[in-house]
């Protein structure tokens, strides 16, 4: 005798209800003892399917932190759908495509722009490329750099192709450069995988302006782990503190360290030594640390050479007319701290905003160079694919918390005293200018930004200076000598003396 069937379309309501808070097992409870239902959880299953009731994830629906997740991975790292779900699953998010996509429209994160708007859109890029070419920020890009220039930093979505034709079109001279600079032989430069060499080395273009920058890049990836941007780039203490800074931040260390033999590098080197020997007491310095010539250290002084055509020639070109026009002199205490007030936040600003940019853009794949490593570096850095393992150590804490107690009282941060700086910044906005927040209406000639404003800062300095005047005027100290320690450095192998490749076996053994 066939079973009565049983009809769950009057209780659909409540069944669903108490399905997406609960479990199929307290739907049949709430059944049996609320309406006198004895059914089997098959039974309502079936149903649901028959309603096309899914199971939502509360974590992926309500998640605030999920739904921040996803606007980072598609604004600010400018991610693929595909590298975006593969992202969310390694953070340990439980999603499907279809459910992204619903989130994406939820948070009206959406790749396309609606055709009606198109010519608006087209007006508005061409409007942004002027503005952004008159900064000296974009001269020099590619046209996957540019792309993620306007997406990451301007949050504006189009096609890249149709963006570089505009640009094209307003600044074919910096196109035609671009190409020339392109045209040199490279030789190959292989490393197994992130973590495996991190490059340093310093930028002193800016220098003889009192502004220096130092910088650490991933070797495999091309990932830029720090950059440094103020007075003290390449002594040593500072360069120590950098690091540490990283390291208290993820916790990991590179395998090998590279860069020059400068007089920046020695505590460095020790420290990366000492968290070595935390893990292999045995081990020498030449089998962590890499020296070079900074023209052998290959991968940053590309990467310096990116940073100059896209950013930063610039703000040499400006400052060396600074200088040359006798409108500058590293002698002189008020034209230094009037240069540092105006520029070194806009600097900051600016050179960051390359950094983020350059590490979410793509990498393409180059047939007649197959070791270079395509991609965008934030997901070779993160996320390597398949048969790609990360090379880095865990950073001894103790060793962390010794080595950071010998810098911890230097403020990276610092470029002018506190009272000159609030100072500085008193003067400037009472002239109309915020050097946090610039505004490009007073920027007349884009070769020589905010010289006005400059020129009356310097003036206001040698006046205070003059008449001795509250509070007392300054520059900051730079950190000097190497406190209670010096590394052994005699035991270091130069890069023309060291197969990387070699090491790729023995740190398989460490691991």
């Amino acid at each position: 005798m066939p079973r009565n069937s049983i009809n769950l379309e009057p209780y659909k309501t409540n069944i669903i209800q108490i399905f997406q808070n609960n479990s199929i097992d307290s739907v049949v409870y709430h059944l049996e003892h609320h309406h006198q239902l004895q059914v089997k959880k098959s039974t309502v299953k079936s149903w649901l399917r028959r309603w096309g009731v899914r199971k939502l994830n509360p974590k992926v629906t309500s998640d605030a932190e999920l739904h921040a997740r996803i606007q980072v991975l598609f604004h600010q790292v400018g991610l693929e759908e595909n590298e975006m779900m593969h992202v969310l699953h390694l953070d340990g998010y439980v999603i499907n495509r279809r459910t992204l996509r619903r989130l994406r429209k939820q948070l009206g994160l959406s790749r396309r722009a609606d055709p009606t708007l198109a010519q608006k859109q087209a007006d508005s890029v061409l409007k942004h490329l002027k503005e952004e070419l008159d900064k000296g920020i974009i001269e020099g890009y590619g046209r996957r750099m540019l792309h993620r220039h306007f997406r990451t930093e301007l949050g504006i979505v189009i096609s890249r192709d149709r963006l570089f034709s505009h640009y094209k079109t307003i600044a074919p001279d910096a196109v035609e450069r671009r190409w020339q600079d392109m045209q040199r032989h490279r030789g190959a430069y292989i490393v197994p995988g992130p973590d495996f060499v991190w490059s340093l080395d310093g930028y002193m273009k800016l220098e003889p302006c009192g502004i220096e920058i130092y910088a650490a890049i991933d070797a495999y990836s091309r990932y830029i782990i720090w950059v440094y941007v103020g007075i003290s780039g390449r002594t040593a203490v500072s360069v120590l503190s950098q690091y540490l800074i990283v390291l208290r931040a993820t916790g990991r260390h590179p395998l090998f360290i590279r860069s020059d033999h400068g007089t920046e590098t020695p505590l460095i080197a020790g420290a990366h030594h000492q968290f070595h020997q935390a893990h292999k007491p045995e081990i020498p310095l030449s089998q962590c640390y890499i020296y070079g010539t900074s023209t052998e250290n290959v991968r940053i002084e590309s990467w310096w050479g990116q940073l100059s055509k896209g950013l930063l020639f610039r703000w040499r070109d400006y400052f060396s007319a600074l200088r040359n026009g006798g409108l500058f002199s590293k002698d002189s205490v008020p034209d230094q701290i009037a240069l540092l007030a105006v520029y070194m936040p806009i600097l900051r600003f600016h050179i960051p905003s390359f950094v983020r940019t350059w590490n979410v853009h793509g990498i393409r794949k180059q047939n007649n160079r197959p070791h270079v490593v395509h991609g965008k570096p934030f997901m070779n850095y993160n996320y390597p694919g398949q048969g790609i393992r990360n090379h880095g150590r865990d950073a001894s804490q103790e060793t962390l918390r010794t080595l950071w107690d010998d810098v911890k009282d230097w403020d990276a941060d610092e470029y002018l005293p506190p009272n000159t700086l609030r100072w500085c910044c008193d003067q400037l906005l009472e002239m109309g200018f915020d050097p946090d927040d610039p505004n490009t209406h007073l920027e007349d000639d884009p070769n020589a930004p905010y010289l006005a404003i400059y020129l009356e800062l310097r003036s206001r300095v040698n006046l205070h200076m003059r008449g001795h005047l509250s509070p007392q005027l300054g520059l900051s100290p730079k950190p000097v000598g190497a406190f209670n320690w010096q590394p052994d450095t005699s035991s270091v192998l130069r890069s023309d003396e060291i197969d990387l490749a070699s090491y790729q076996d023995k740190s398989d053994d460490d691991t």
